[in-house]
């Protein structure tokens, strides 16, 4: 399968709104991911795929 680019906006404990990115191969995973790297964040704006 196709690894594609994933961007999302998280909410950072201090409030400030932060976009981040990462590779997966489904939004499903992309969430997954993000939620590893940041500790269940809030999220702002669900991962979207970048074209």
């Amino acid at each position: 399968m196709a690894e594609k680019l994933f961007k999302a906006k998280i909410v950072l404990k201090n409030g400030s709104i932060q976009e981040v990115s990462v590779t997966a191969s489904n939004v499903f995973n992309a969430k997954e991911l993000i939620k590893m790297q940041y500790g269940n964040p809030r999220f702002f704006a669900e991962p979207k795929e970048v074209r």
